[in-house]
């Protein structure tokens, strides 16, 4: 496949997957892996690429169909159509000398043209993509791109409102759901017409034609008028509102290449698919399978309540090549060795990505892979996921010459120009700007009902990531100068979180800080709408106690409304926020601030030991790694994270959420068994092995 991408011009995505697919249709394709519990031929479900070949046939003439009729472009005043796409062809990476800077093209202001000449595409319609990593999802998103629109993925983790306004803000003509239940749900109040889909993927050939042909469709590279931008993805924005990126298929191709050229794929190689549909990420992972026709393995959805299982699939499949975020990898790496104690170690390529690679991670996983190569990649969503590399195996030598203490993000990759500003132009330190093949074409901007369209373009993007050059000419990640972090992978602002606290009715002001220091440190102190009693010898906080009830109405709505890693650890209730010279919120001063402990509660009399409470307070400590938690102990407060809440909450069998809501032992077992006692009988001793089992009870709450 590696010497076909170099003699072939890959023209389109679609066009690559149909010559893969169609050169070896009984090669398998895709497998849903069974449960880590089950045997591995229990509850698998596999298909081959005539299988998935034939569902994006038949589902490409399902959308078709279901579809709107365009609307015309009305932006083009001498109605002449744009340039054919030109195939495109793959130049091997090197390393580019600094070039004059050009007007720049900065997060608020990207356009739509095309940055090699020609005129400007055609504004495809949006395609949502209601789903989990599934066959359905890469079926439903490969149709999608078949008949020249663009998807945009809808992440079924997400709250209910998040995806509503993405479909709203995207304008979206269609959303494609194998979502079930939930789906019909979520969609119920949308005016978007919505396709679901029924049934094996091997089902849908018998609708639309024939499944395996679908010549009378248009290829997308053989249009008039080339399309825009391929897919939307929205990313958190400074302005407090999330910002749909419109990235480019030439960007997909682009990136695909350089790794199939570098690191190229081999018919033993087998791959994973377990990066949420909300990340970038999550394009390549089964991009680079189903177009070289590699084996694909998808693990149950719910492998997130206990990552660390994600170690028995690796073994078990043996998969060879796999993307992780280092904080995943921190999770998974002591059962990774535990397996290979007495196993074969498959992994050949791990894929670092999303967050800084500490040195500490990067030693402990050389030292218990010594035989896989470890690869730093660095990007955003703006620029298709990643525009450096770094390989691991040049570290050690630039450790002899240079201190560091993360791992370098390296150079560019292929037909990528990287370099560093100041305000006195190209430096060997300063802001990250990307420019190449890999940018996006732009954000949304809605103009009127059924119209989307970017600003202006020009000619490369300021990330507001900074970096540093080494002597050997390698990039070293900084950090960042705004308020944009990234937790577990996800990258977000933390104006949205601000914002989004603000919109609560309680809450008159709010402040949101995050250091990462080790342990993540991520705080919001909320300043409500009415005056209560202030802590004796603590002026800044007002009286814990008497919030409580207020703090866990706010907490329980914000993860209504953002993702999990959005919301923050610890809420602390103020009577005013701190403010500087200039009348702005003084962070520096918020996160210098001490902490006041939160009262225990009154305890009456000696009551016996409840073996509930016993189980809850065992699976925080199997969730912090900590050796004991008191029942009034806040779960966040000791350093619990979206990762490890899903830990708990998978151990006790409940819905994540809930340690949100009641994040110290008592309180949860309060609102479990109390409140619904109908469900519990306290009499009855639970089995610490199979938690509470009340989750049944509690879903109507949400």
């Amino acid at each position: 496949m590696a010497a076909a991408a170099e003699e072939e011009p890959c023209c389109c995505i679609s066009h690559a997957f149909d010559r893969a697919a169609r050169h070896d249709p009984a090669r398998l394709s895709v497998v849903h892996a069974a449960p880590a519990a089950a045997a591995a031929d229990d509850g698998e479900r596999r298909f081959t690429c005539g299988d998935l070949l034939s569902a994006v046939s038949s589902l490409s003439r399902r959308i078709a169909a279901a579809l709107p009729l365009p609307v015309p472009d009305l932006r083009r005043d001498d109605g002449s159509p744009g340039a054919c796409v030109p195939a495109f062809r793959f130049v091997f990476p090197c390393i580019l000398p600094p070039v004059p800077l050009s007007p720049t093209l900065n997060s608020e202001t990207l356009g739509c043209s095309d940055r090699h000449g020609g005129s400007a595409g055609a504004t495809p319609r949006v395609v949502g993509v209601y789903a989990s990593p599934s066959v359905e999802y890469i079926a439903a998103v490969l149709a999608v791109l078949r008949l020249g629109e663009a998807f945009l993925p809808l992440d079924p983790s997400w709250p209910d409102e998040r995806v509503q306004s993405a479909v709203s803000a995207s304008n979206a003509a269609l959303v494609v759901s194998s979502g079930g239940s939930r789906a019909e749900a979520v969609f119920k109040s949308s005016s978007c017409p919505v396709l679901r889909l029924d049934g094996d993927i091997r089902q849908w050939s018998g609708v639309g034609g024939d499944g395996i042909g679908g010549e009378e469709l248009p290829w997308p590279c053989e249009r008039e008028t080339p399309r825009e931008f391929c897919y939307v993805m929205f990313t958190s924005g400074s302005t407090g509102r999330p910002k749909g990126v419109c990235g480019t298929e030439k960007g997909l191709l682009n990136r695909f290449l350089w790794m199939q050229i570098r690191n190229p794929l081999c018919s033993d190689d087998v791959l994973l698919f377990k990066t949420s549909v909300s990340f970038v990420d999550h394009l390549q992972e089964f991009l680079s399978a189903v177009l070289t026709s590699t084996t694909l393995i998808i693990p149950p959805n719910d492998w997130r309540a206990n990552p660390a299982t994600l170690a028995n699939f690796i073994m078990a499949y043996r998969i060879s090549r796999v993307t992780l975020v280092p904080s995943l990898m921190e999770i998974v790496l002591p059962s990774l060795e535990k397996n290979l104690s007495c196993g074969y170690n498959s992994l050949k390529i791990i894929v670092f990505s999303g967050e800084i690679l500490s040195l500490g991670l990067w030693k402990r996983v050389h030292e218990i892979l010594p035989e896989s190569t470890i690869i730093n990649l660095y990007g955003t969503t703006e620029v298709s996921g990643d525009c450096t590399f770094f390989d691991s195996k040049d570290l050690t030598a630039i450790l002899e010459r240079e201190e560091l203490t993360s791992v370098p993000i390296g150079f560019p990759i292929a037909n990528c120009e990287v370099f560093l500003v100041t305000n006195d132009g190209i430096a060997d330190e300063g802001e990250i700007c990307v420019s190449g093949a890999c940018l996006f074409n732009g954000y949304l901007a809605e103009l009127s009902r059924n119209h989307v369209e970017c600003s202006k373009s020009s000619t490369y993007y300021r990330t507001g990531d900074y970096a540093r050059r080494l002597k050997t000419g390698e990039l070293i990640f900084l950090g960042r100068k705004d308020r944009i972090v990234k937790i577990y992978g996800q990258r977000f602002s933390l104006e949205e979180v601000e914002s989004t606290l603000m919109e609560h009715p309680d809450v008159s002001n709010a402040a949101v800080t995050f250091q990462s220091k080790g342990s993540q440190d991520y705080k919001a102190y909320l300043v409500f709408k009415s005056k209560d009693e202030i802590v004796k010898d603590s002026p800044q906080y007002i009286k814990v106690s008497s919030s409580h009830d207020i703090i866990r109405s706010v907490r329980s709505w914000l993860i209504k409304k953002v993702p999990p890693a959005m919301t923050p650890n610890l809420f602390l209730p103020m009577k005013s926020l701190p403010l500087t010279s200039s009348g702005k919120v003084d962070y520096v001063k918020l996160s210098s601030l001490e902490c006041p402990l939160e009262p225990r509660e009154i305890q009456f009399g000696s009551a016996p030991v409840n073996p509930y409470l016993q189980v809850i307070k065992k699976a925080f400590c199997d969730a912090l790694l900590v050796d004991e938690v008191s029942e009034f102990d806040d779960f966040f407060t000791l350093g619990g994270n979206s990762i490890s809440a899903a830990h708990a909450a998978h151990k006790l069998e409940i819905d994540m959420r809930l340690l949100y809501i009641f994040p110290t032992p008592s309180k949860l077992l309060h609102a479990l068994v109390v409140e619904h006692s109908s469900s519990v009988s306290p009499i009855d001793e639970p089995d610490p092995k199979k938690g509470l089992n009340v989750s049944a009870s509690i879903q109507g709450s949400f």
